[in-house]
């Protein structure tokens, strides 16, 4: 049976959180749903699946296999390990008109290998990066898009509430977007923890983290800061590493291991390294995209 408010049937591999979340969502939005999830059947959390999928009104199937054939549209919601496999599994059994998506934490190169499988069937494939919370979301957190078929992906789902960014053609570009933020976020998230554990040993929390504060609050974080932070690096790196070695000197002093900081100290090091004050002439450069053009130069050099 095709979903009246839709036209298409929805499968979902993996039932996961973000599985749950989209299940309950478009079965909601009277989406025809199913799902596979293969450790609904054993323990340590298959009886928690079949309750969530009882609880969302998505029955469950016996197989990747079963849900490709009861679907227009899969979902695959699986972690970046388990996608190929997943891909695999469904590619016997895609054709012509169906859409594959993998939602899940795949590395782009992994994604352009899959898009290859798929698209041999005559099935679209697309790279569907989620940039929001499931939890706080449901069904409508954002997304951004990627491949062939992002396009019609956008189209179809878009009606059901799904919140979808197209990025371009390329399989692969969502999930590069997705993981190339994160060494940022995720590295700040870091940075601060860091921070905080050297602070507290001096009693300085308040005036660090205000300091800092009132730093990013002077101009807008990109292209400005960015730009700030990238041509002022291209001619102060090597003072700026030796007093990132004192700062992971005095973090040891006080017992704090010093594992951002130091990878900080190697990172400006490297770029003192590569003689940027001199190739500018110790002049700043104009724009920070002068000073990665100049780096990415001289690391193609050394290789």
């Amino acid at each position: 049976m095709v979903s009246k408010r839709s036209g298409v049937r929805v499968g979902l591999i993996g039932f996961g959180e973000v599985g749950r979340s989209l299940g309950a969502g478009l079965a909601s939005q009277g989406v025809q749903v199913v799902a596979f999830d293969k450790g609904y059947l054993s323990p340590p959390f298959g009886d928690l699946i079949q309750r969530k999928a009882r609880e969302a009104g998505v029955p469950l199937a016996g197989s990747v296999e079963e849900v490709v054939e009861q679907s227009d549209l899969i979902l695959a919601v699986v972690p970046g390990p388990a996608a190929p496999e997943a891909a695999s599994l469904a590619a016997a059994r895609l054709g012509p008109g169906k859409f594959y998506v993998d939602m899940g934490t795949a590395t782009p190169p992994m994604k352009e290998r899959m898009a290859g499988m798929i698209e041999e069937t005559g099935a679209s494939f697309v790279d569907v990066a989620i940039m929001g919370s499931p939890v706080q979301d449901g069904h409508r957190f954002p997304t951004l898009a990627s491949g062939r078929g992002a396009d019609e992906f956008r189209r179809l789902v878009e009606p059901l509430g799904m919140r979808v960014t197209v990025v371009g053609e390329r399989p692969g570009r969502a999930a590069a977007i997705k993981m190339f933020r994160s060494i940022f976020m995720k590295g700040i998230e870091a940075l601060v923890i860091e921070t905080l554990m050297s602070c507290c040993s001096w009693d300085v929390v308040d005036e660090v983290m205000g300091s800092i504060s009132a730093s990013l609050a002077k101009m807008p974080f990109y292209p400005d800061q960015v730009n700030f932070l990238v041509t002022t690096d291209a001619i102060h790196a090597e003072r700026r590493a030796k007093e990132m070695d004192m700062v992971v000197e005095t973090m040891q002093a006080v017992g704090v291991e010093p594992r951002m900081s130091r990878a900080t100290a190697e990172m400006i090091h490297w770029m003192a390294s590569l003689g940027l004050k001199e190739h500018f002439g110790g002049e700043l450069p104009s724009d920070w995209r002068k000073v990665l053009d100049e780096v990415l130069k001289r690391r193609a050099v050394a290789q």
